[in-house]
């Protein structure tokens, strides 16, 4: 009788485990902490202005992340290479921003884009290695002519329109002289023989 009752208690027990052990692993996997899935932030301003050839250049960006900022690296070629160089961007003290130092600029200019990785591992891209950020110089992008401007300024246009105006009253001047000598031939049998003249007035503005 005693055997029976601690099998039926032991049986109880074990059906009473089997029930509510999942609820208590429930629980658990329930206060696991979220994995971070977010990338770094990359701002940087363009640099548009043109550098002199052979000078030393400063690249900046502002890098932000909700974790931590692991690595910032600078990939960079002149325009035109085949492979990247690469730099370790360095942070400013107090701040947010990375900054990496080109020590002679190439005539061609210089192509580059930034790889930021943070603490967990989550990587992002500014500008890629099949189209990257460039830095022109001032060789690369030569300025414009003086007198290819002036050709395309208002003067030129100014004097382009006068001269089209004095050419139009010119040719309607020759129509009407045209057009009064044909008048003044004409005229039936027994008329006078005297050819007609006229003088003809032709106003046109001065260029």
């Amino acid at each position: 009788m005693l055997k029976q009752t601690s099998r039926i208690v032991l049986s109880i027990t074990l059906i009473q485990s089997l029930i509510f052990s999942p609820l208590v692993h429930a629980d658990a996997q329930l206060t696991l902490p979220a994995t971070d899935v977010t990338a770094p932030n990359v701002v940087q301003a363009p640099i548009t202005k043109p550098v002199a050839s052979g000078s030393s250049q400063e690249i900046t960006a502002t890098v932000t992340d909700d974790t931590g900022v692991k690595s910032v690296i600078l990939f960079y070629r002149a325009v035109g290479a085949s492979s990247y160089n690469r730099k370790t961007m360095l942070r400013i003290v107090g701040s947010d921003n990375y900054s990496a130092v080109i020590d002679h600029m190439p005539n061609k200019g210089l192509e580059y884009y930034i790889q930021a990785e943070d603490t967990q591992g989550n990587s992002v891209l500014h500008g890629y290695s099949f189209s990257p950020l460039v830095i022109h110089t001032e060789e690369s992008m030569p300025g414009i002519k003086p007198e290819a401007v002036a050709q395309t300024g208002a003067e030129g246009e100014k004097k382009t329109t006068s001269s089209n105006y004095k050419w139009l009253w010119i040719g309607l001047g020759v129509l009407a002289v045209g057009a009064l000598a044909g008048g003044g031939g004409g005229g039936g049998g027994g008329g006078s023989t005297t050819p007609t003249t006229g003088t003809v007035t032709v106003g046109a503005p001065l260029p």
